[in-house]
Protein backbone atom coordinates (compact mmCIF):
# COMPACT_ATOMS: atom_id res chain seq x y z
CA UNK A 1 0.00 0.00 0.00
CA UNK A 2 3.22 2.13 -0.24
CA UNK A 3 2.78 3.31 -3.87
CA UNK A 4 1.49 6.33 -5.58
CA UNK A 5 -2.42 6.44 -6.30
CA UNK A 6 -1.36 7.16 -9.65
CA UNK A 7 0.86 4.13 -10.45
CA UNK A 8 -0.92 0.86 -11.89
CA UNK A 9 -1.02 -2.02 -9.39
CA UNK A 10 1.26 -4.88 -10.15
CA UNK A 11 -1.66 -7.57 -10.30
CA UNK A 12 -5.59 -7.22 -10.59
CA UNK A 13 -8.29 -9.37 -11.34
CA UNK A 14 -11.25 -8.56 -13.05
CA UNK A 15 -13.72 -11.48 -12.92
CA UNK A 16 -16.73 -11.66 -11.07
CA UNK A 17 -18.25 -14.74 -8.90
CA UNK A 18 -21.25 -14.82 -11.17
CA UNK A 19 -19.22 -15.19 -14.52
CA UNK A 20 -17.54 -17.52 -12.81
CA UNK A 21 -20.58 -19.59 -11.36
CA UNK A 22 -22.19 -19.60 -14.53
CA UNK A 23 -19.13 -21.28 -16.16
CA UNK A 24 -18.57 -24.03 -13.46
CA UNK A 25 -22.94 -24.47 -13.85
CA UNK A 26 -22.38 -25.62 -17.79
CA UNK A 27 -19.34 -27.07 -16.74
CA UNK A 28 -21.32 -29.23 -13.74
CA UNK A 29 -24.21 -30.29 -16.38
CA UNK A 30 -22.33 -30.99 -19.37
CA UNK A 31 -19.93 -33.00 -17.26
CA UNK A 32 -23.10 -35.09 -15.45
CA UNK A 33 -24.50 -35.18 -18.96
CA UNK A 34 -21.40 -36.92 -20.23
CA UNK A 35 -20.79 -39.33 -17.63
CA UNK A 36 -17.31 -37.01 -16.69
CA UNK A 37 -16.03 -36.71 -19.90
CA UNK A 38 -16.13 -32.89 -20.03
CA UNK A 39 -14.42 -32.10 -17.09
CA UNK A 40 -11.22 -31.79 -18.97
CA UNK A 41 -12.93 -29.21 -21.23
CA UNK A 42 -14.90 -27.35 -18.32
CA UNK A 43 -11.12 -26.97 -16.48
CA UNK A 44 -9.89 -25.67 -19.37
CA UNK A 45 -12.68 -23.12 -19.80
CA UNK A 46 -12.31 -21.99 -15.97
CA UNK A 47 -8.39 -21.79 -16.21
CA UNK A 48 -9.31 -19.27 -19.49
CA UNK A 49 -11.37 -17.22 -17.50
CA UNK A 50 -9.08 -16.73 -14.61
CA UNK A 51 -6.17 -16.30 -17.00
CA UNK A 52 -7.74 -13.37 -18.69
CA UNK A 53 -9.08 -12.15 -16.43
CA UNK A 54 -6.13 -11.85 -14.67
CA UNK A 55 -3.95 -8.76 -15.37
CA UNK A 56 -0.25 -8.33 -14.58
CA UNK A 57 0.68 -4.57 -15.48
CA UNK A 58 -2.15 -4.21 -17.22
CA UNK A 59 -1.95 -7.01 -19.46
CA UNK A 60 -4.29 -10.05 -19.54
CA UNK A 61 -2.18 -13.70 -18.74
CA UNK A 62 -3.14 -16.48 -21.59
CA UNK A 63 -3.85 -20.22 -20.46
CA UNK A 64 -3.45 -22.18 -23.68
CA UNK A 65 -3.81 -25.68 -22.37
CA UNK A 66 -6.29 -27.74 -24.08
CA UNK A 67 -8.58 -30.31 -22.85
CA UNK A 68 -6.88 -33.44 -24.44
CA UNK A 69 -3.66 -32.72 -22.69
CA UNK A 70 -5.44 -32.84 -19.54
CA UNK A 71 -7.56 -35.77 -20.69
CA UNK A 72 -4.32 -38.17 -21.33
CA UNK A 73 -2.61 -36.98 -18.35
CA UNK A 74 -5.58 -38.23 -16.22
CA UNK A 75 -5.53 -41.69 -18.21
CA UNK A 76 -2.30 -41.92 -17.34
CA UNK A 77 -2.56 -41.64 -13.44
CA UNK A 78 -5.68 -43.87 -13.42
CA UNK A 79 -3.51 -46.61 -15.03
CA UNK A 80 -1.01 -46.41 -11.88
CA UNK A 81 -3.73 -46.24 -9.53
CA UNK A 82 -5.11 -49.98 -11.28
CA UNK A 83 -1.86 -51.34 -11.05
CA UNK A 84 -1.30 -50.29 -7.08
CA UNK A 85 -4.89 -52.01 -6.84
CA UNK A 86 -4.60 -55.11 -8.70
CA UNK A 87 -1.28 -56.00 -6.89
CA UNK A 88 -2.89 -55.21 -3.30
CA UNK A 89 -5.03 -57.96 -4.24
CA UNK A 90 -2.30 -59.91 -4.69
CA UNK A 91 0.30 -59.25 -1.79
CA UNK A 92 -0.06 -57.14 1.58
CA UNK A 93 3.77 -56.24 1.12
CA UNK A 94 3.34 -55.48 -2.60
CA UNK A 95 0.54 -53.24 -1.66
CA UNK A 96 2.98 -51.71 1.11
CA UNK A 97 5.45 -51.20 -1.23
CA UNK A 98 3.56 -50.32 -4.52
CA UNK A 99 1.85 -47.50 -1.92
CA UNK A 100 5.33 -46.06 -1.40
CA UNK A 101 5.96 -45.78 -5.11
CA UNK A 102 2.76 -44.35 -5.73
CA UNK A 103 3.34 -41.56 -2.94
CA UNK A 104 6.69 -40.95 -4.71
CA UNK A 105 4.82 -40.69 -8.14
CA UNK A 106 2.33 -38.42 -6.77
CA UNK A 107 4.97 -35.76 -5.73
CA UNK A 108 6.39 -36.73 -9.38
CA UNK A 109 2.95 -35.55 -10.73
CA UNK A 110 2.47 -32.58 -8.65
CA UNK A 111 5.50 -31.46 -9.76
CA UNK A 112 4.64 -32.20 -13.68
CA UNK A 113 1.26 -30.32 -13.32
CA UNK A 114 2.50 -27.33 -12.28
CA UNK A 115 5.24 -27.38 -14.78
CA UNK A 116 1.94 -28.17 -17.43
CA UNK A 117 0.26 -25.05 -15.83
CA UNK A 118 3.27 -22.50 -16.02
CA UNK A 119 4.63 -23.83 -19.82
CA UNK A 120 0.55 -23.03 -21.10
CA UNK A 121 0.51 -19.08 -19.39
CA UNK A 122 1.44 -16.62 -21.36
CA UNK A 123 1.83 -13.20 -20.47
CA UNK A 124 2.62 -10.68 -23.69
CA UNK A 125 3.94 -13.44 -25.38
CA UNK A 126 6.23 -14.95 -23.08
CA UNK A 127 5.40 -18.39 -21.35
CA UNK A 128 6.56 -19.07 -17.53
CA UNK A 129 8.29 -22.14 -16.43
CA UNK A 130 9.43 -24.74 -14.00
CA UNK A 131 12.92 -26.02 -14.14
CA UNK A 132 14.48 -28.40 -11.95
CA UNK A 133 14.39 -31.92 -11.86
CA UNK A 134 10.41 -33.90 -10.91
CA UNK A 135 12.64 -36.80 -10.53
CA UNK A 136 14.73 -34.48 -7.65
CA UNK A 137 11.50 -32.82 -6.02
CA UNK A 138 9.39 -36.65 -5.66
CA UNK A 139 13.11 -37.84 -4.20
CA UNK A 140 13.04 -34.60 -1.87
CA UNK A 141 9.16 -35.25 -0.93
CA UNK A 142 8.96 -38.44 -0.35
CA UNK A 143 11.87 -38.49 2.57
CA UNK A 144 10.45 -36.16 4.14
CA UNK A 145 7.17 -37.04 3.87
CA UNK A 146 8.54 -40.44 5.62
CA UNK A 147 10.14 -38.09 8.21
CA UNK A 148 7.00 -36.61 8.92
CA UNK A 149 4.74 -39.78 9.09
CA UNK A 150 7.56 -41.20 11.79
CA UNK A 151 7.69 -37.92 13.64
CA UNK A 152 3.95 -38.08 13.55
CA UNK A 153 3.03 -34.58 11.76
CA UNK A 154 5.37 -32.57 13.71
CA UNK A 155 7.62 -31.69 10.44
CA UNK A 156 4.65 -30.45 8.66
CA UNK A 157 5.02 -26.69 8.56
CA UNK A 158 9.09 -27.58 7.42
CA UNK A 159 7.96 -30.39 4.78
CA UNK A 160 5.63 -27.87 3.49
CA UNK A 161 7.63 -24.72 3.55
CA UNK A 162 10.51 -26.94 1.75
CA UNK A 163 8.73 -28.44 -1.03
CA UNK A 164 6.95 -24.99 -2.16
CA UNK A 165 10.65 -23.28 -2.12
CA UNK A 166 11.49 -26.41 -4.40
CA UNK A 167 8.89 -24.92 -6.90
CA UNK A 168 9.05 -21.38 -6.18
CA UNK A 169 12.59 -21.24 -6.58
CA UNK A 170 12.80 -23.02 -10.06
CA UNK A 171 10.02 -20.66 -11.83
CA UNK A 172 11.00 -18.75 -14.64
CA UNK A 173 9.25 -16.13 -17.12
CA UNK A 174 11.14 -16.21 -20.06
CA UNK A 175 14.75 -15.79 -19.38
CA UNK A 176 14.18 -14.50 -15.91
CA UNK A 177 13.69 -16.24 -12.50
CA UNK A 178 10.81 -15.24 -10.75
Amino acid sequence: RNHAPDKEPLATFTGNGAELFRIMLVNFIFTVLTLGIYHFWGKVKVRQYLWQRTRVLGSPLEYTGNALELLQSFLIVLAALALVSVAADFSVILAWVLAACMLWVIHFAIYRSIRFRLTRTRWRGIYANLSGSAVAFANTAAMLTAANILCLGLLTPLVYTRLCALVVNNIWWGDTRL
